[in-house]
């Protein structure tokens, strides 16, 4: 299916699913072809960041202090990355989430550390040390790494500032 939009329901999410393009319907003019899918079961509080990825997955962090990684393709089960039970060593505030292109890592930017996880296996990668003076960045984003599987991620900071870090060895240039 084709991910149109995410809603943010209290307490949830809501998927807006062009089903047109997910059953593979010629004429979607016979009938309508979105349809809302309420993703239930990860927060219990608001959600504040969403990232979604082109290979139907879905990363919600919440004001919970939970992290839920969403598999649209399978039921829309989430998978609970972090939580204040489950410590993975992710400190809070997130201050951006990104999933590379081909939808195998999620890059987690706290206030203190880079954090992978890779999403096909739902095993942490590595955990790469960086200073945020913990301000959000204007963007953040996974770009391939010539030498290695873990993608690197691009961090652009307010005053234009770009860092590029290398996952394996945690060394990073501007």
């Amino acid at each position: 299916f084709h991910l149109v939009a995410f809603v943010e329901e209290e307490r949830g999410i809501a998927a807006v699913i062009d089903k047109a393009k997910r059953e593979g319907l010629s004429d979607p003019i016979e009938e309508p072809s979105l349809e809302v899918a309420t993703l239930s079961g990860g927060h219990s509080l608001d959600i504040a960041m969403l990232v979604y990825s082109s290979r139907e997955y879905a990363v919600s962090v919440g004001l919970d202090r939970k992290i839920c990684l969403w598999d649209l393709n399978n039921d829309n089960q989430c998978y609970t990355i972090s939580d204040p039970e489950r410590d993975v060593g992710i400190r809070f505030p997130v201050l951006a989430i990104a999933i590379d292109e081909d939808s195998d890592w999620l890059a987690i930017l706290a206030s203190d550390a880079v954090t992978f996880w890779n999403i096909a296996t739902n095993v942490q990668g590595p955990i790469v040390a960086i200073e945020t003076f913990n301000q959000k960045p204007t963007a953040f984003f996974l770009e391939p790494s010539p030498s290695s599987d873990i993608p690197r991620p691009v961090i652009v900071w307010r005053n234009g500032t770009v860092v590029d870090l290398e996952p394996t060895s945690g060394e990073s240039s501007e």
